[in-house]
C-alpha cells in the first residue's frame, strides 16, 4: 500500500510505503524521493506505541481518541487532536514552525492509517 503527497501541481513531495510482509506494521517514509524515516507499530496491550527510525522523535498521548503529541527530545514536533462533531474524520494538527513539515505531515498520516487498519479489524 502506498499513499503519495502531491503539491497543486501533481508533484510528489512525499511517499509512504507500507511493509506487507512484516510481523508488525511498518511503514518507510519519504519525502522528495529520499527515504528518511521507517515508522513501526510496536505491540503493546493497553496503549498504541510508535518507533519512529531514522528520526529522534518520540510519540506520546491517548493515540486511540487522537491526541497526541510527536517530541524530539524535549521540543513538540507536532500536537495532533480530533476536531469532534464533524462529518467525517477531521484534525487540528499544529507543527512547530522548526519542524519539517513534510516529515511531520507523513508521520501523522502513517499513524492515521494504523489507527484505521486497527478499528477496521
Amino acid at each position: 500500500k502506498k499513499l503519495h503527497v502531491l503539491d497543486l501541481r501533481g508533484n510528489e513531495l512525499a511517499m509512504i510505503r507500507q511493509k506487507v510482509f512484516s510481523f508488525l506494521p511498518t511503514y518507510d517514509i519519504d519525502v522528495n524521493g529520499q527515504e528518511i524515516a521507517r515508522v513501526i507499530k510496536r505491540f503493546t496491550m493497553f496503549r498504541n506505541e510508535y518507533t519512529i527510525e531514522g528520526l529522534d522523535w518520540v510519540v506520546h498521548g491517548n493515540m486511540f481518541d487522537h491526541d497526541y503529541e510527536i517530541y524530539s527530545g524535549n521540543a513538540v514536533i507536532a500536537r495532533v487532536s480530533k476536531a469532534w462533531f464533524t462529518f467525517g474524520d477531521a484534525y487540528e494538527i499544529d507543527i512547530s514552525p522548526n519542524a519539517p513539515l513534510l516529515t511531520a505531515l507523513a508521520v501523522v498520516l502513517v499513524i492515521d492509517a494504523c489507527l484505521d487498519a486497527q478499528e477496521n479489524h
